[in-house]
């Protein structure tokens, strides 16, 4: 049963998934089997969970919505079958929370709020043996929803709180430095640029630790340092420096999409990186370049996108007087951006 688990989670961090699946469906099978009768609905309970993290990972929150409803009814039988199991409220707030985030990733955010505070409730009652981990986690999760509500003064706040319960239990070897990475990488996006300094400090934690986990994860650490040199650049205050982050952005960019080629989002992220580096040091095989990706992404993404970016270049004074009308003709292309 370990072996068949483990060998699935491998297969899940390497993007696998297809093998991943394959064990984790052969570990559900086997369950009645290896499993002693009292603690079965959890094991299934905790191969399900990994198993929607995996459809997560590959942005498919729907399905993983799915596998967390069968998770949570595996939890309720759990209860009703032997509810004495060791830590058995830590599993369940761990489930709790993973519902949450991914309901507030669907935009589902008065569910979401619901299973934090169902969360909140076990918390302040049977408390797991490790309160604090939990509370950490609480935190963050309250503050990727806030984050994806747009509220990103209170998100700022709780991602503080949970940056600051992380480091002390990662000193104790109580947490993982990933988590406290990730509380700092989004901590940071959500300050304001009057605090530069601060901004920058904390990817500077973030990025050692996202390099190093990167195999575990390429798609969001690959896509997450990009980010990170791009707001880099952005932030700086030295031209060469800031040219510097931006080329690293476009190159960390080209390796996330030469993993997932339809990744839009990425495509659009690499445009604005290079647009930021066009702006810092013009020439004309950017200009060929940003061309290209605007055509190109014509066909998946949203006027607005192409609107804005068009207009930006348009209205930045840099733009060559045939890169300037090129770009006045391309935007003349597009339908309106704001029609319903």
């Amino acid at each position: 049963m370990d072996w068949l688990i483990l060998t699935a989670d491998l297969a899940s961090f390497e993007e696998n998934m297809d093998t991943a699946f394959r064990f984790y469906r052969q570990a559900l099978h086997e369950t009645e089997s290896c499993i002693p009768s009292n603690w079965q609905p959890l094991r299934r309970m905790l191969i399900l969970h990994n198993m929607a993290d995996s459809l997560e990972q590959m942005e498919r929150p729907d399905q993983a919505m799915d596998l967390y409803r069968q998770a949570l009814c595996e939890m309720k039988q759990q209860h009703r079958t032997d509810g004495t199991v060791t830590d058995l409220s830590g599993y369940e707030a761990e489930l709790l929370l993973s519902v949450a985030n991914c309901l507030g990733n669907m935009e589902e955010y008065e569910t979401a709020h619901e299973f934090l505070n169902k969360a909140d409730r076990l918390l302040a009652g049977d408390l797991p043996r490790q309160k604090s981990y939990f509370h950490a986690r609480r935190l963050y999760i309250g503050g990727l929803l806030a984050l994806n509500e747009s509220r990103n003064t209170e998100a700022a706040h709780l991602f503080e709180q949970a940056l600051t319960v992380q480091k002390k239990l990662c000193l104790s070897g109580q947490d993982k430095p990933e988590h406290a990475a990730r509380t700092a990488y989004y901590l940071a996006s959500v300050l304001p640029d009057t605090e530069t300094g601060r901004k920058l400090a904390l990817y500077e934690e973030a990025w050692p630790v996202f390099e190093q986990m990167q195999e575990k994860e390429p798609a969001f650490y690959l896509s997450a340092r990009a980010e990170i040199e791009n707001e880099r650049g952005r932030l700086s205050s030295d031209r060469s420096l800031g040219t510097r982050h931006y080329r690293y952005s476009v190159a960390l960019y080209n390796q996330v999409l030469a993993l997932h080629p339809e990744d839009s989002l990425a495509r659009e992220s690499r445009l604005a990186a290079r647009v930021n580096l066009y702006l810092l040091s013009p020439c004309q095989d950017l200009e060929n370049c940003i061309r290209k990706e605007l055509t190109a992404l014509q066909k998946q993404s949203g006027s607005l996108f192409l609107d804005t970016v068009s207009a930006y270049l348009l209205h930045s004074g840099e733009c060559s007087p045939a890169f300037h009308e090129w770009l006045t003709q391309f935007r003349q292309t597009l339908p309106s951006p704001y029609d319903a």
